[in-house]
């Protein structure tokens, strides 16, 4: 796997190349960055760009349908998947929306998947699935405590994912996972 570089690294090859005339050998060795990796860079190949994500409402909800019916998928070999498949369709324009808004990418429409019998969704981002994929509930916690909307969001993200309501008289949420019922208990106690 090839290493994520960041937005400056990107610009600062560029700028060393055309402003001030240097060679790609020289720009690899003063950047400390593959000479290849530049080289694609300059036949318009993006570069992989270590993603820095901010404390948001949108970010926490993602979390919370991740740690839900929410997936990762690496697809062949350059096809890093953030996806959902599921019967609601409100849901999944929901999670698409606020995937949309974390990634910078525009909206994609759910589509219907007739041998699943469920509404898909599907956005490629490989520096936001790695990111994720270093991720424990430990290193996301500043995501989702950040304040009592993040809170809340990411709440909202795990009961749509993993929630039900009995007649209105019993809300729940099932997960295998009995450190994330914890967690969402105490978020439930501290927060609200």
């Amino acid at each position: 796997m090839r290493k994520a570089r960041t937005i400056e690294e990107y610009q600062k090859a560029l700028e060393l190349l055309y402003k001030y005339k240097y060679s790609i050998r020289k720009v690899a060795r003063e950047l400390n960055i593959p000479r290849t990796t530049i080289q694609r860079w300059l036949k318009g190949s993006k570069p992989i760009l270590s993603w820095t994500p901010k404390p948001t409402p949108e970010l926490a909800y993602v979390i919370g349908v991740l740690m839900g019916d929410g997936h990762l998928h690496l697809r062949k070999k350059n096809h890093y998947s953030i996806e959902l498949e599921v019967k609601d369709l409100a849901f999944a324009c929901e999670f698409s929306r606020t995937l949309a808004k974390v990634l910078n990418k525009p909206f994609r429409k759910p589509y219907w998947r007739k041998d699943r019998h469920r509404w898909t969704v599907y956005y490629y981002s490989k520096a936001f699935y790695i990111w994720f994929k270093e991720q424990t509930l430990k290193t996301l916690k500043k995501y989702i405590e950040h304040d009592k909307e993040t809170v809340g969001a990411f709440l909202r993200g795990i009961y749509d994912s993993e929630g039900s309501n009995w007649r209105c008289k019993r809300i729940s949420v099932y997960n295998t996972s009995l450190m994330l019922l914890r967690y969402i208990q105490y978020l439930l106690n501290k927060v609200f």
